[in-house]
């Protein structure tokens, strides 16, 4: 992953919905100071404004092609509760809920049992002609409100598939005083979504390719366990079901060629994208990462500039670590035990998604805790707890974040990493932690 390129996307794309979210929020003051606005009204812009900027990245990076459909079968449910509560008492809105209703059941039924990777046309269209017929016959009264579905529905058809000119043509043919603006938002919806789908088909493409010529095996095998792998990865767990140490770390060994598919789709998704780009301006000088996986985060902290460690278990996801490594041309230090670097001081030392994979991580995090030099920071997650998705992941009574501050580690944890940063760095089982003695 090139997240020099990442950074260069994300900062147009905030041009983009700067000038967008300026122009919207002009425009509502305009109206609301002529005719007024109800708090439904004010509630659904700024839903519409968080869907047009974040929906776009979120559903166009990932290999999941079928997020898409599911995600836009849970916004119209939404949809259709706007309607209720839009005219609690107007037969006419409560008939215009049903139609979107079992408009979204109908296709959810249809989105379960198809194979949605090819990504169809025809959803799109089914939604949007179902909605603008549904708005065309709301009362003139909320004629705001109608606009604001409007251009929710044409932004959620969008996502679908880029039926641009459909959007714009029953837009018009709805709102005759309402063109120009629904021309401009709904060229800015595109604009958004156009954007974020060539760089996830870019940043697609070079995976691709990267695993191909890595792997030798044909691009179609490829893209079927870049979708696959996860899936194969827990029947496996389920099947074997290790319980020792060594039948866990042996499985870890057997399966690491599953894991470069796994790693390699779940570091494509914006979320890990933009969570990355967090770690990267945290970590500093020496750094450790502990389980680096397939290394993509190890390169990129040495392209900054950082003295990297990376340690993991032997196998095909290190040997794309190392390839990848001496393909960009970067030096990384690949160690596999911890005899290797028992002597050595760190940093910053990253520990993602690691702790809930371990037979025994107490012991792992105790140890380095000595590695790390005093002031340095550890950044580390800490999901215990099986999902359907991730079988191995072990359930371990051990408070982690209660365990550092007890070895003399103070929250690092930034305001600003709190609210504004990404949500994995967010989230409460995600720490960031500041050694200040060496006991």
């Amino acid at each position: 992953m090139n997240y020099s390129e990442q950074r260069s996307f994300l900062l147009r794309y905030k041009i983009v919905a700067v000038v967008y979210i300026s122009l919207f929020v002009a425009g509502l003051f305009v109206y609301a100071t002529k005719k007024g606005i109800s708090l439904l009204e004010v509630l659904l812009s700024f839903a519409l404004v968080y869907c047009y900027v974040y929906l776009p990245k979120y559903l166009s990076m990932t290999v999941e092609k079928a997020k898409k459909y599911y995600w836009t079968v849970k916004i119209r449910w939404i949809l259709s509760g706007v309607l209720l509560a839009a005219g609690f008492f107007d037969f006419v809105y409560w008939l215009a809920a049903a139609a979107v209703f079992s408009s979204n059941f109908a296709m959810r039924l249809v989105f379960k049992r198809s194979d949605l990777r090819s990504e169809p046309r025809w959803p799109a269209a089914v939604y949007l002609l179902v909605d603008c017929a549904v708005i065309l016959f709301l009362s003139s009264e909320g004629s705001l409100l109608r606009f604001l579905l409007l251009l929710l529905a044409s932004h959620l058809a969008l996502q679908l598939r880029l039926v641009l000119p459909l959007a714009l043509v029953v837009g018009i043919a709805n709102f005759s005083w309402f063109i120009l603006p629904h021309l401009v938002l709904t060229l800015f919806s595109w604009t958004m979504t156009r954007m974020a789908s060539k760089q996830a088909e870019a940043n697609y493409r070079r995976t691709v390719e990267e695993l191909v010529e890595f792997t030798s095996d044909c691009p179609q095998k490829v893209e079927t366990l870049l979708v696959t792998s996860t899936a194969k990865l827990a029947e496996d767990w389920q099947a074997k079901r290790p319980t020792t140490r060594q039948e866990v770390e042996k499985w870890y060994v057997d399966n690491s060629a599953y894991y470069i598919y796994d790693l390699a789709q779940f570091h494509l998704s914006y979320k890990h994208i933009v969570f990355t780009m967090d770690i990267l301006r945290l970590a500093k000088g020496r750094v450790l990462d502990y389980g680096g996986g397939i290394g993509d985060l190890s390169i990129a902290l040495a392209k900054q500039g950082n003295d990297v460690t990376y340690l993991d278990v032997e196998g095909r996801s290190k040997e794309y670590a190392r390839w990848q490594a001496k393909k960009q041309g970067v030096s990384i230090r690949f160690v596999s035990s911890h005899e290797e670097i028992a002597s050595d001081s760190f940093d910053t030392i990253i520990l993602l998604d690691v702790l809930e994979h371990l037979y025994e991580p107490q012991p792992v995090l105790d140890f380095l805790v000595d590695r790390l030099s005093v002031a340095g920071m550890m950044i580390l997650s800490a999901y215990f707890g099986a999902t359907k998705a991730h079988p191995m992941h072990f359930d371990h009574e051990i408070d982690v974040y209660g365990h550092l501050l007890e070895r003399g580690f103070v929250d690092a944890k930034e305001i600003r990493f709190k609210l504004f940063c990404s949500e994995a760095m967010r989230r409460s089982k995600m720490y960031v932690l500041r050694k200040c003695s060496s006991r």
